[in-house]
């Protein structure tokens, strides 16, 4: 009990300081069933421990889009169906513009190689979200889908025998 004639002494609230970190954004996507328990054991696995999906996740979509066929393997995942298992990854901004950037360019490279008639791609239905890159990276992570660096002309030695 507070004395008479005393002021009683409270905390004043302060705002909690800026760590400098990015708010990780929810990012919802499904998945087979088959490859949501494969990706749970890989990111195990992998040494990521029980809480690192995320970073897992963030890791295999950064990979996937400097592997040469990362486009190509975003299209063919997509004409396969049967994703029923929900997940969720905790994406930067920075992570979400990459995937909506990502979006863009697999849509354009499909309208340019149905144009030159090296993929047949109907277009029209095509729907190509943040959710179809980190499918098909989780592809290209949990099964070691990398494309190998082929050398060009340039680059091998001369045959001199």
């Amino acid at each position: 009990m507070a004395k008479l004639g005393t002021q009683r002494q409270t905390k004043s609230k302060t705002l909690p300081k800026d760590t400098g970190r990015e708010k990780n954004i929810p990012t919802t996507f499904r998945l087979i069933g088959k490859l949501k328990i494969k990706m749970q054991k890989d990111v195990i696995d992998q040494g990521y421990g029980l809480k690192g999906k995320s970073r897992w996740g963030r890791d295999a979509i950064h990979g996937f889009l400097n592997d040469p066929s990362w486009k190509d393997q975003v299209l063919d995942t997509e004409m396969i169906g049967g994703h029923e298992e929900k997940d969720v990854f905790y994406l930067t901004k920075d992570d979400r513009d990459d995937l909506i950037t990502a979006t863009n360019e697999v849509l354009a490279y499909a309208i340019e190689m149905t144009q030159r008639g090296i993929r047949q791609e109907s277009i029209g239905e095509l729907k190509i979200t943040a959710t179809s890159i980190i499918r098909a990276a989780i592809n290209w992570q949990v099964f070691d889908l990398k494309m190998i660096k082929v050398p060009s002309n340039k680059e091998l030695p001369l045959d001199t025998s």
